[in-house]
């Protein structure tokens, strides 16, 4: 046992005659001569390995109250926690969501405004990542494709859906012309890194006075590629900026600045 780095855990009690819920992780409380072994987090079981080791020598042969000592635990213990699991969990690589959805964001469909607990996003892709921009959602799979849903007014999902009823509430592919190996997410824009180093960004930025656009032509409805020359390797996105590394280790910035995001003063303004 370590006390600098105590074992903390969270979810369920069922030692008790009803589930309590925990979503605060808590200190489970082993003796002093018992470290961590071994935790195993399954679809539906938890498995805790623990180990005894010889409690410290006393000058008394006589025991405390207090003495966590007293406790007698066999060499190894084996705790077993089950419960039901819907069968959508059972598996990895899916999404969970809960909140708002009247714009498509939940990805649940038209029918599904509102979600107060987490609920299934209904998905044949394994997912790898998600990312939450201000009113939509950027899935990657683990093939390396791109899916969306939520609100597209600006263009932040990549796709055209106005050809098809309530395309914004499911997800759907965005079409690039490689395998993804990352994605971002901001307030109305979203990007993806692709496995040779290209960067494809689409939506628009926003600034205090409103919609400033993405690219001199405006706001970009399919995915549009950046710093054709560069070879990127991590991009990441704020609310209305975006941030690029090189493999040089360069960082490049685009998006609004009006709070000093950019780290750089801007060569142009919006052209609005």
């Amino acid at each position: 046992k370590n006390p600098n780095r105590p074992l903390v855990s969270c979810g369920g009690d069922y030692s008790r005659r009803s589930f309590s819920p925990f979503s605060q992780p808590l200190k489970a409380n082993f003796p002093e001569f018992v470290y961590h072994k071994k935790v195993h987090n399954l679809a539906n079981s938890v498995f805790i390995y623990v180990e005894a080791m010889p409690p410290k020598r006393r000058r008394s042969n006589s025991v405390r109250e207090s003495d966590t000592g007293a406790v007698k635990l066999p060499k190894k213990l084996k705790v077993v926690i089950e419960h039901d699991v819907p069968v959508g969990l059972q598996r990895s690589g899916v999404v969970l969501v809960t909140g708002a959805g009247d714009v498509g964001q939940l990805g649940m469909g038209s029918d599904i405004l509102e979600k107060s607990r987490f609920s299934l996003v209904n998905m044949e892709h394994e997912i790898v990542d998600v990312c939450a921009g201000g009113m939509h959602t950027v899935c990657l799979t683990k093939t390396g494709k791109v899916l969306t849903f939520g609100c597209n007014d600006e263009g932040a999902l990549g796709r055209i859906t106005a050809d098809k009823e309530d395309s914004e509430f499911t997800a759907d592919e965005v079409e690039l012309p490689d395998k993804v190996v990352q994605v971002s997410a901001g307030d109305s824009h979203s990007a993806a890194l692709l496995c040779d180093g290209r960067v494809f960004i689409w939506g628009t930025f926003r600034d205090s006075h409103g919609n400033m656009g993405l690219t001199p032509n405006g706001n970009e409805n399919r995915p549009y590629q950046i710093l054709e020359n560069r070879v990127i390797v991590k991009i990441a996105s704020g609310a209305d900026h975006f941030v690029c590394l090189t493999a040089q280790g360069d960082i490049y910035t685009c998006g609004c600045g009006e709070q000093g995001q950019l780290g750089r003063t801007s060569e142009r303004s919006s052209g609005r």
